[in-house]
């Protein structure tokens, strides 16, 4: 085997390993990525099914009605 191969085999190894470690930290922080917007899509979900629910909106309506917009300010 010619020394050229040696390195070129070598490099091609070390390159391989070195992509898969970035597979691994890519994998570990798109789950952290997903873990944080799990959280955002429960809101979302809880925002469309209120939206959906004209009595839920007509009760925040008549809440601020009868709170006054000043003193929802303070809250």
């Amino acid at each position: 085997m010619s020394e050229r191969f040696k390195q070129l085999s070598a490099r091609h190894s070390s390159l391989r390993d070195r992509c898969a470690l970035q597979r691994q930290e890519l994998s570990q922080q798109a789950r952290q990525i997903e873990r944080h917007l799990s959280g955002v899509d429960r809101a979302v979900n809880a925002a469309r099914a209120v939206a959906r629910s004209p009595m839920l909106i007509a009760g925040g309506i008549a809440a601020v009605v009868m709170l006054r917009p000043r003193r929802l300010m303070r809250w």
